[in-house]
């Protein structure tokens, strides 16, 4: 199933819907930024992009701290993007809890430096990130991919009924050409439907707008995508089960269905079963150690003998 991963911009503290031409006249959302990161998390989102604006305008991490409370304070998983200069700022937000920095300007400008930055950290802690219409992404991937590269972010515009068929087949080019690599794909989905026609086609993510006050998708419509979705995958997991060859069948996947097992010494989850013979035998099971002193029954102490003996 494919992962919403929503992206927060950052802009001197607070939450903004961005106006690149001015970022002074961009619209600035009432809550904090960590009260919408609260929301995110409780939608049972898993993890979110923060753009931080000051990094790209003043190449400053200014929004440091807070982004550290974001890290600290909720179970979110946070990609950083901004623009990041040298290894010390990518160490610092390592250190803060970021779990991976995309590091786009460095990447384009600076291949042999980025292509050293990724010896130096883990594969899922740097990310390159392009344009979908860069005619050196084959040229670059190439490169980063001997050096180790694993996490790509590819930017497109915004999806719309025109254009949404024509992006899918050339995301779905990128991701089959390049199977060893995890692909999320920035193209801010206009609705649900589209997100649905991305997921259809097996992408593997997709970073959207702030759903909090999008008007195409919602946190609501994100939590039923998930819900339906999930449901059609089990469904569709039991019927190729019930439809595979008796020899081939597997067991089931629900969770409210668990293989049996007998209980063998002190094993499992089901109960012993007597024979006739021995049960008629020993209506108690096979006796155990301790059954001779007084007091005890089949090893467990009787207590209403222990009553009788002591009345005589």
């Amino acid at each position: 199933m494919i992962e919403i991963i929503p992206s927060l911009y950052i802009y001197n503290g607070k939450c903004i819907k961005p106006n690149f031409e001015n970022l002074n006249d961009s619209i600035v959302y009432p809550e904090s930024v960590m009260d919408m990161a609260k929301k995110l998390e409780n939608a049972g989102l898993y993890r979110i992009v923060i753009n931080d604006l000051n990094s790209y305008k003043l190449g400053s991490l200014d929004n440091k701290e807070l982004i550290k409370a974001i890290c600290s304070q909720t179970k979110l998983k946070v990609v950083f993007n901004g623009s990041i200069k040298t290894r010390n700022d990518v160490r610092d937000l390592l250190k803060i809890g970021i779990e991976r920095v995309i590091c786009s300007d460095i990447a384009q400008n600076q291949p042999n430096v980025f292509s050293y930055w990724l010896v130096c950290y883990s594969e899922d802690q740097l990310a390159y990130s392009s344009k979908l219409d860069n005619e050196k992404l084959d040229q670059q991937l190439e490169l980063y991919i001997k050096d180790g590269l694993k996490r790509v972010y590819i930017d497109c515009e915004t999806l719309d009924n025109d254009n949404i068929a024509q992006y899918i087949e050339k995301f779905k080019a990128i991701a089959e050409k390049y199977s060893n690599i995890r692909f999320t794909f920035n193209c801010n989905a206009n609705n649900i439907e589209h997100i649905q026609m991305l997921n259809d086609a097996n992408l593997a993510a997709v970073v959207i707008g702030n759903p909090l006050y999008e008007e195409g998708i919602s946190v609501d419509s994100i939590t039923n995508f998930y819900q339906v979705n999930r449901l059609k995958k089990q469904a569709q997991e039991e019927r190729e089960r019930l439809l595979a060859p008796k020899s081939e069948r597997k067991a089931s996947t629900r969770p409210d269905r668990k293989p049996f097992r007998a209980k063998r010494d002190g094993k499992g989850e089901g109960k012993r079963e007597f024979s006739k013979k021995e049960f008629s035998k020993k209506p108690f099971g096979k006796s155990k150690e301790g059954d001779n002193k007084k007091g005890f029954r089949n090893g467990k102490r009787d207590i209403n003998k222990r009553g009788r003996d002591e009345r005589k």
